[in-house]
């Protein structure tokens, strides 16, 4: 079973949208833009949660991705105001552009030891307090922690050879950070006022 792209997007009174076991494909911008949707459940057996699937979700407080998520699309949860609690998939490769940005409630995340790369812009705006990253990473995108305000810790993963332009610019409560001694370079404007 599959749900087609923007199936329920713009459905401003949904407040809760359980989709059942059968369901193995969901489409872009599925739910975007459902300002009341409070409540989402992702059956295991789907594979990809695509680009914008909940994004400006903005009763959204929690969301879980089952196992069988390997891939996830841009901006999925951007503009989730009130997103506090994310579980990511142990499958999980790459978190993608923008995908967490403007989430000023998501404090915290557990990243998965799986991923290898963090896109750009990927968590700006968040409310992330700290965050350690895996040393499976080896590449994070520009701006990725950009705007962060209230990030005071960051642990990069060990392999890390770039600090890429804006990473962490205006993180204004930064009080301590941890280089790899493998990194090379520091990309323009890094940490702009933090």
């Amino acid at each position: 079973t599959s749900l087609g792209t923007g199936a329920f997007a713009g459905c401003r009174s949904l407040q809760a949208l359980l989709l059942p076991d059968g369901v193995r494909s969901i489409g872009e911008s599925l739910c975007e833009g459902c300002t009341s949707l409070a409540e989402i459940r992702i059956p295991d057996g789907v594979t990809a949660v695509p680009a914008r699937a909940f994004a400006d979700c903005r009763a959204l407080k929690a969301a879980v991705l089952p196992d069988s998520v390997t891939t996830v699309g841009e901006s999925t949860f951007a503009g989730c105001t009130a997103l506090e609690q994310v579980t990511l998939s142990g499958q999980i490769t790459e978190l993608p552009e923008s995908l967490f940005r403007d989430t000023p409630k998501l404090s915290g995340i557990a990243l998965p030891q799986t991923l290898y790369t963090i896109g750009a812009g990927c968590f700006a705006g968040s409310g992330l307090t700290s965050i350690e990253l895996p040393d499976s990473v080896n590449l994070i995108g520009a701006s990725a922690f950009q705007n962060c305000a209230e990030l005071a810790s960051v642990r990069l993963p060990s392999g890390l050879t770039e600090v890429a332009r804006y990473l962490f610019a205006g993180c204004t409560s930064l009080t301590a950070i941890t280089l790899p001694g493998t990194l090379q370079s520091i990309g323009d404007h890094a940490f702009y006022h933090s």
